[in-house]
């Protein structure tokens, strides 16, 4: 004879097993979640298998292998002791079977569990303001906080907490699919509006029917008053000649509702620039990368300029970002990054050998392309005897001279040397001065004049 004990939260129920090939069934009915220790008497030279099964209907327990899904229910220590500790997961109805073996013969029992659903409320705690905006000290804010119980079973003794608001609530029970609904105000204060948002969190604490204690924190509410700040970086030449200077442009912009306080902008300046000045008036500090905007109110926007001179080498990716001492509720336009291509002088000026001032509108002037870069360019020619033909600041700048008489047509403007005649064919030496930073260029050109003398 056998003894069948079975061990639920403490309790122990206690079955005669009759080890026989007869079938008999002992029944119990417990909890989702419950442990339920099964046990038989150990006997020396005996072996045990327990197993679980929840499809049943027309099977033969003796020749049928368990058939549970361990989602539903499983053995938490294994199955090949005396005893087991069997876990009711999901709702339903579940047979266990015990196959003792004493060595000649299979001797098995059989008993049904019923698992029932826990009584245990489902309550939920949700939480709204009316304004999603502060713009004042003063402004209220009505706070509601709704408690719902969408169980099954009454909830008892609630306690609901708000500390901002300094709510303290008890609710004596609220019954399935009831809700309770309260109120609450804050009123923002100067250091609410100096930090920049509000945070709120409510407590929920009570007891099941069954008395099973739970705690449930409400959802935070954050009221912003927002500033929202945007920066944009331009530069003027996005394609400069090395050794020329660029102006970039800084814009912050307070695209929020309230005044932005001790704005600043940290731009430092690439190591393929060297400073030249700015326009802000003392506050941006280069030993700092710094520009110290101040305050920017709603709708406002505040401008910086300043001027770099391109080195030769060097990072030319340029990459600002705006701050201020609050919460800024989209930080994505925060930064902005603007770059430049510098291009040597050389890739840009092309030089020719010869031009035939003869009127026939081809090579008519001494043109040099890639001086629209250079709009300061000067240049000097001279004859082979070193003396000076032809003289032109803003060498080859339209917008300076027109288009005529920005290029050299061939005669001189050396009016004390030189005939109002077209100079004679031959080789002139020329220096090319594109800007103070760069080295001049030497070079000489043909002026080939086959036809009958042209006068100016």
């Amino acid at each position: 004879m056998h003894q069948l004990k079975i061990y639920i939260k403490g309790v122990t129920l206690l079955f005669i097993l009759l080890l026989s090939s007869t079938l008999g069934y002992s029944q119990l009915t417990v909890k989702i979640g419950d442990t339920t220790t099964l046990s038989v008497n150990e006997v020396s030279g005996e072996t045990y298998v327990w197993e679980l099964y929840d499809l049943v209907d027309g099977i033969d327990f003796a020749k049928t292998r368990g058939n549970c899904p361990t989602e539903k229910a499983k053995f938490l220590n294994g199955n090949t002791n005396s005893f087991v500790v069997a876990q009711w997961l999901k709702p339903g109805t579940y047979f266990y079977k015990v196959t003792v073996n004493n060595g000649c013969s299979n001797n098995i029992k059989i008993g049904k569990v019923i698992v029932e659903d826990a009584n245990i409320a489902n309550v939920t705690l949700t939480k709204k303001a009316n304004k999603a905006v502060i713009t004042a000290v003063d402004d209220e804010i009505i706070y509601t906080l709704t408690v719902k119980n969408l169980g099954e079973q009454s909830v008892n003794s609630l306690v609901l907490t708000d500390p901002l608001t300094n709510l303290n609530r008890k609710i004596a029970s609220i019954a399935p699919n009831d809700s309770v609904v309260i109120q609450t105000s804050y009123y923002v204060t100067a250091e609410d509006l100096s930090r920049g948002y509000i945070e709120n969190i409510a407590t929920l604490e009570g007891k099941t029917i069954v008395n099973e204690s739970f705690k449930l924190i409400g959802e935070k509410v954050v009221t912003v008053a927002f500033a929202n700040l945007s920066i944009y970086k331009t530069v003027d030449n996005t394609q400069p000649i090395i050794g020329d200077s660029v102006q970039f442009t800084l814009t912050v912009i307070n695209n929020g509702t309230v005044t932005a306080n001790k704005v600043k902008v940290i731009d430092k300046i690439p190591s393929g620039y060297t400073y030249i000045n700015d326009d802000s008036n003392g506050k941006y500090s280069l030993e700092n990368s710094t520009w110290e905007v101040g305050s920017v109110k709603a709708g406002e926007s505040k401008i910086l300029n300043y001027l770099l001179r391109v080195n030769k080498d060097g990072n030319y990716v340029n990459k600002a970002t705006v701050t201020y001492n609050s919460l800024d509720t989209d930080t994505i336009d925060n930064v902005d990054i603007q770059a430049t291509e510098p291009i040597e002088p050389i890739t840009v000026v092309k030089i020719p050998e010869i031009f035939s001032p003869n009127g026939d509108g081809i090579q008519d002037y001494f043109k040099i392309q890639g001086l629209n870069y250079f709009p300061n360019a000067k240049i000097r020619i001279y004859n082979r005897w070193g003396n000076l033909v032809y003289e032109q600041n803003h060498y080859g700048n339209t917008d300076y001279h027109g288009i005529e008489d920005a290029w050299w047509n061939g005669f001189s403007n050396q009016k004390y040397l030189f005939t109002h005649n077209i100079l004679p064919p031959a080789t002139y030496f020329y220096i090319l001065e594109l800007n103070e930073s760069i080295k001049p260029i030497t070079g000489s050109i043909f002026l080939n004049n086959n036809t009958e003398e042209i006068k100016q």
